[in-house]
């Protein structure tokens, strides 16, 4: 999860424009159940996509999976 908020990660250029700390939370409160703290990395990857701040470089690969090699 602190790939989302760390301040010279793949997220810091989208800090500035979506706040991360939300989305930290949720990733954090959805460790105790297998696969869904993905999901709120999921999102805010989608959400500074959106604004034009892909993360650099890229946690999800071509086949959606965060932190894949693109093999899934």
């Amino acid at each position: 999860c602190n790939v989302i908020i760390d301040p010279e990660g793949p997220f810091a250029s989208c800090h500035n424009v979506l706040d991360p700390t939300p989305f930290y939370d949720a990733c954090v409160s959805d460790m105790c159940f297998a696969l869904h703290a993905t999901s709120a990395i999921l999102q805010y990857d989608r959400l500074c996509r959106d604004r034009h701040l892909p993360p650099y470089p890229p946690i999800v690969d071509k086949c959606g999976v965060v932190f894949g090699d693109g093999s899934s």
